[in-house]
């Protein structure tokens, strides 16, 4: 699935039409302590650029804010901070395990090494975080406005739907009948 297709469909979701105000609602937590200190972030930073990439004219999460995104939702969201603390603590400890130095100073190279492993090994753990990823990086407006994606809210009327074609109809209304009338 590509960046475009994968829009489009977090677009029609509800989750999308809510982004907005609940966005505002995390910037009044995140004026509490941070959920991540300097460290972690960094680790954090780089694992979001390792699965958003900038490519093909497309910034990177860090470019558009993903750390921050995920911090602002950690700090309204204990459960969540807890779960961005283990994901950093495990990719820590596995790139000093394996390259003796943190994740954020690996060559590209390894650090994708070490997050297909870890997407094998703790398949959970990956996946939850990538999708925290994704929902950082797709839920933000600059995103959008370089996928060529106009947000329409729900209190908005939309653009207007393209007049039906009848003539596309024609051959199935040729076919025979595939049911049997009931009195």
């Amino acid at each position: 699935m590509d960046r475009k297709q994968f829009l489009t469909i977090l677009g029609r979701s509800a989750l999308l039409a809510a982004a907005a105000p609940a966005l505002d609602r995390l910037g009044e937590a995140a004026t509490e302590a941070p959920p991540l200190d300097a460290p972690q972030r960094a680790i954090l930073v780089a694992f979001a650029d390792e699965i958003v990439p900038a490519t093909d004219g497309m910034p990177s999460a860090s470019d558009v804010g993903a750390a921050a995104y995920l911090e602002r939702v950690a700090a309204a969201d204990e459960g969540i901070a807890a779960s961005l603390r283990d994901l950093v603590a495990s990719i820590e400890r596995r790139a000093r395990e394996s390259h003796a130095a943190s994740f954020d100073r690996l060559p590209a190279p390894d650090r994708l090494a070490l997050l297909q492993a870890m997407e094998k090994d703790e398949a959970d753990r990956f996946r939850a975080a990538r999708d925290l990823v994704y929902e950082a990086y797709y839920t933000n407006p600059l995103v959008w406005k370089r996928l060529g994606y106009d947000f329409i809210g729900a209190e908005s009327v939309g653009p207007p739907l393209e007049p039906f074609e009848e003539a596309l109809l024609e051959r199935v209304r040729a076919l025979p009948r595939l049911y049997r009338s009931v009195p």
